[in-house]
């Protein structure tokens, strides 16, 4: 019986998904530069104004280990463990003990997850932030119209 190796180093477990560990895989294989230049699917956010390329890509996961005022994690596929979206802790602030959240699931991904993944991402994070940073207060920035449906579920 053969094994395979997983890509990412599980940070927290779910039931329906794992949030990992981002390394060079996400990028090379699993397209996370690609997430952020989805127009379509980024239609609701901020990102898609400026091209996102895999050098800054790669310069992003490289800061993301001395940078303590932000947690990113891979939200990975528990049948394959593959790489699908991200989701982070930004800004936080271990004074005022808040910090806000964020979320991006490539727009082909999100047919192959349950319906539920995305939310039980954000509660794993915020369950995170809660109960292993002290945090207070999550802020989520979700006020595009287009993302009642999501505000409603959270």
């Amino acid at each position: 019986m053969v094994t395979s190796k997983k890509k990412y180093s599980t940070f927290i477990n779910g039931e329906l998904l794992d949030l990992c560990i981002p390394n060079e895989k996400a990028i090379l294989e699993d397209g996370w530069t690609d997430w952020f230049n989805d127009i379509p699917n980024l239609d609701a956010t901020s990102h898609g104004v400026f091209p996102n390329h895999v050098s800054s890509q790669f310069a992003r996961l490289a800061n993301l280990a001395e940078d303590n005022s932000q947690i990113v994690l891979l939200i990975c596929d528990k049948k394959n463990n593959t790489a699908v979206g991200v989701i982070s802790l930004q800004n936080i602030d271990l004074m005022q003990r808040s910090c806000e959240v964020a979320l991006n699931i490539g727009r082909i991904n999100k047919k192959l997850l349950d319906p539920l993944a995305p939310l039980e991402a954000m509660a794993l994070i915020s369950e995170h932030a809660f109960k292993q940073l002290g945090i207070l207060r999550v802020h989520a920035g979700q006020v595009y119209p287009l993302l009642k449906n999501w505000n409603r579920a959270l």
